[in-house]
């Protein structure tokens, strides 16, 4: 899923058209089963992926982590920390590597 709130005029976690035709042939040739849903909604990404995940009787939801100041946590709050709190199905929380 992909998804923005459209309050920004450009969302750099928003992927383009090319970046979705480049992820949408690499998930073909992946042999996995995959469904991807690339939207503009006018609530939190949480809300919306747990909305999905729902609405799919999805069986597991993997996110990606990344490091935050405690402050950044506080003013911007965590979208990870709702979708594990939220969803009713398991929840996978894979962190990004350490940059050099």
């Amino acid at each position: 899923m992909n998804t923005s709130t459209g309050a920004a005029s450009a969302d750099n976690r928003y992927v383009d058209d090319d970046q979705l035709a480049a992820l949408t042939v690499e998930l073909d040739g992946s042999g996995l089963d995959d469904e991807i849903t690339h939207n503009v909604q006018r609530k939190d990404p949480s809300d919306v992926l747990v909305d999905i995940a729902e609405e799919t009787n999805a069986e597991l939801i993997v996110i990606g982590l990344r490091r935050r100041t405690p402050v950044g946590k506080l003013i911007l709050g965590s979208q990870a920390q709702r979708v594990l709190l939220d969803a009713n199905c398991p929840v996978l929380a894979v962190k990004a590597p350490l940059r050099a």
